[in-house]
């Protein structure tokens, strides 16, 4: 196997194992703050007081181009406006 082949296939890895983390943390949101759970009757993230109203897919959406726009600026407090 030459080096290129080696690399080729090594970044393929690395960009499934990143669309992995991906899916796994949109599911992790999803999950907490979305999905009413039967037992607790709410979010597990209403239960906790990590927030005090229900989310959508939309709001996730929200934090995600938020997060996106504040690793542009590096305004790390912008983010600080959806989880009330």
């Amino acid at each position: 196997m030459t080096f290129k082949l080696w690399q080729a296939k090594n970044e393929g890895l690395v960009v499934g194992s990143l669309n992995h983390a991906h899916s796994v943390a949109l599911f992790a949101m999803y999950y907490n703050f979305v999905r009413i759970h039967k037992t607790l009757r709410t979010m597990p993230a209403m239960a906790a007081n990590v927030t005090k109203r229900l989310w959508e897919i939309g709001d996730i959406v929200g934090v995600l181009e938020a997060w996106e726009q504040t690793a542009a600026s590096g305004n790390a407090h912008a983010l600080s406006s959806f989880f009330q």
